[in-house]
C-alpha cells in the first residue's frame, strides 16, 4: 500500500483456502483420464463430434473405416466418410445434419447409417449420438456398431420366414412336449384348421385312426433315436374326411443336446394314391371287360 508520496507503507496479503478447488481439479483430471482410457480401449468404434466435425476417435473407429492414423480422420464431418447418399435415398450431408440436430434436441438419438471405408467398400452401422460436456464444451459422443452380420441374419430370417409361409408343403412346428407352436398357410389349407385353432394342441387331433399304434411307436422311436423320420400315414381334416399324406418329421436340439422342437412337413398324396390304384387296376384287369387278366391270375 502506497502512501501520499508514493512510498510503500504497508503490505496486504489475501489468502484463500484452495484445498477444495485442488481436490476438484484432481477429480476432474482423474475423471478425464478414466474417460480417455475407456474411450481408447473400447471395442466399439467411438467418435467425438464438435460443431459437426470429428475431433477425436478411438482405435476401433480407425479399424472400422480403414484409416491408419487419427490425423487422417480428424476434421472431417460424417458425410465425408460416407457415400453421397444413404440407403433410404437421403443425402448423407443433409441426413447427418438432421441426426445431429435431433441428438442435441432430445439428448439422445439412435439411427442406422452407412459409412464408406478407405477402400471404397461400405459398412452399415447403428449410430448412437449422446451430447456430453467435456472440458466445459458440449460435444457428441458417437457410438458406432457394425451391423453387417445382423443385416445378414435378418435377411436370412426373412428368407426362411418367406419359405415357411409360401411353401406348398404343410409345415408344423411343435415344442418338446409336442404342442403345436406354429403352422403355415399350406397346413391350414390342407387340414382345414386355422392357426389359432391348433396352437397349443397335440398333433394327434389330426389322427384319422387308420394308423396303428405300432406304426406310431416305430415312427417316434426313429425320430428320437435318429432325429428324423418320413413315411406315409393317414390323417383327418377338420371336416372329418380322411386323406393319405407323406410326412417328414425332424428334430431340433439345443446346445445341451436335448430335443427343443419338432418340425413336420407333409403333402397330400390323395391324387398320387388314386393314380397308383388306377395303374394297379389297369395292370391286373382287362380294360374292356374289367375282368381279372392273366397277370392278376399269376
Amino acid at each position: 500500500i502506497f502512501g501520499d508520496h508514493g512510498e510503500v507503507t504497508h503490505y496486504l496479503a489475501v489468502k484463500e483456502d484452495v484445498t477444495e478447488r485442488l481436490r476438484a481439479d484432481k477429480l476432474l483430471r482423474e475423471s478425464e483420464e478414466a474417460f480417455r482410457r475407456l474411450f481408447e480401449d473400447a471395442k466399439d468404434p467411438l467418435l467425438l463430434l464438435k460443431d459437426g466435425s470429428i475431433v477425436d476417435c478411438n482405435k476401433a473407429a480407425l479399424e472400422l473405416l480403414g484409416y491408419v492414423a487419427k490425423t487422417d480422420l480428424l476434421g472431417h464431418d460424417p458425410a465425408a466418410i460416407s457415400p453421397p447418399y444413404q440407403p433410404d435415398g437421403q443425402s448423407s450431408r443433409e441426413k447427418g445434419a438432421a441426426m445431429i440436430a435431433a441428438a442435441h434436441r432430445f439428448g439422445y438419438h439412435r439411427f442406422e447409417w452407412t459409412h464408406q471405408r478407405t477402400d471404397g467398400s461400405t459398412v452399415p452401422v447403428e449410430v448412437t449420438l449422446t451430447p456430453i460436456t467435456l472440458r466445459g464444451e458440449v460435444i457428441l459422443h458417437t457410438l458406432c456398431r457394425d451391423v453387417s452380420e445382423r443385416r445378414v441374419t435378418e435377411t436370412r430370417l426373412r428368407l426362411l420366414a418367406a419359405v415357411f409361409e409360401h411353401s406348398a408343403e404343410g409345415i408344423m412346428v411343435s415344442d418338446r412336449q409336442n404342442r403345436i407352436l406354429e403352422v403355415n398357410d399350406a397346413f391350414c389349407r390342407l387340414t382345414g384348421y386355422s392357426a389359432d385353432e391348433v396352437r397349443g394342441r397335440d398333433p394327434r387331433l389330426l389322427s384319422s385312426g387308420r394308423t396303428s399304434v405300432e406304426e406310431y411307436r416305430a415312427m417316434w422311436q426313429a425320430i428320437n433315436s435318429m432325429g428324423h423320420w418320413q413315411g406315409e400315414i393317414w390323417d383327418r381334416r377338420k371336416d372329418g374326411s380322411g386323406y393319405p399324406k407323406w410326412l417328414s418329421i425332424s428334430t431340433i436340439r439345443g446346445s445341451s443336446g436335448n430335443i427343443e422342437y419338432y418340425i413336420g412337413s407333409f403333402v397330400d398324396i390323395s391324387e398320387r394314391k388314386a393314380a397308383e390304384e388306377r395303374i394297379s387296376h389297369l395292370a391286373h384287369f382287362d380294360t374292356l371287360t374289367d375282368l381279372p387278366n392273366r397277370s392278376n391270375l399269376q
